[in-house]
């Protein structure tokens, strides 16, 4: 099951009929964050969002969570519970720590370490 989130709920539900359309998929728009990533297994999260959308402690174990609207300081879509929580990968660490703001945040308040990044 595909599940879409927008910041307008229309939105949302044209996509997800799109894909089911388009693909033959079971996709469905939802009205909150935490209904999209409660049993998920996979989370896709491109935003512009300047807080959290995606609470750690509402994500189960195991789920991998690719984030890549976060591209400027001063935006966030996820928060510090789940850097704590996750084995964190990304394509190029010196980008990820000068432009991702989440993750600059976690590393800023010593919830994560260095050590903590994987990369190239």
């Amino acid at each position: 099951m595909l599940c879409a989130l927008a910041l307008h709920y229309e939105k949302a539900s044209a996509f997800a009929n799109s894909i089911r359309a388009e693909f033959d998929v079971d996709a469905r728009a939802v009205p909150s964050a935490q209904e999209a990533v409660s049993g998920s297994d996979i989370v896709t999260a491109i935003t512009t969002a300047r807080a959290p959308v995606i609470l750690g402690e509402r994500l189960d174990d195991g789920t991998h969570i690719t984030s890549a609207g976060v591209n400027t300081p001063v935006k966030m879509e996820l928060d510090v519970v789940w850097f704590s929580r996750s084995k964190i990968v990304t394509d190029c660490l010196s980008l990820a720590v000068e432009e991702a703001g989440d993750l600059r945040a976690a590393l800023r308040n010593g919830d994560i370490s260095p050590q903590n990044l994987h990369a190239e």
